[in-house]
């Protein structure tokens, strides 16, 4: 078994969980509809609200990542974690893939919170 590393991104989003998990899923769907390389349809987990697995395979992996959606109840909203296991060979990329999150899961939050005050 090889060895991986965990890059994890956490953020508030001050919108339900349900919600979340519904962007998040709505957002993969739209990806794999668009032809985006990466997105597979192997969910390994759809525990909603609270958890979505799935395997994320970029283009110059090897293998597929498997990539992790943790949604926690907070007050007002909810937390969530996106945690993506890579293999150690790809360290490097590490920090590359947070930033790629982060802006996701900001994205997120701003289309979350505009819908939220329509």
């Amino acid at each position: 078994m090889s060895r991986t590393i965990d890059v994890c991104t956490v953020r508030h989003l001050p919108v339900p969980a349900e919600s979340v998990f519904d962007a998040c899923m709505a957002a993969l769907s739209q990806r794999r509809t668009d032809g985006e390389t990466g997105c597979r349809d192997d969910y390994l987990i759809m525990d909603r609200p609270y958890c979505l697995a799935f395997e994320w395979q970029a283009a110059d992996a090897s293998r597929p990542d498997l990539v992790t959606v943790a949604l926690i109840d907070a007050e007002p909203g909810c937390k969530i974690k996106v945690t993506q296991q890579l293999d150690a060979d790809r360290a490097a990329e590490a920090e590359r893939v947070r930033r790629d999150w982060a802006r996701m899961l900001d994205a997120m939050s701003r289309t979350l919170r505009a819908r939220a005050c329509a």
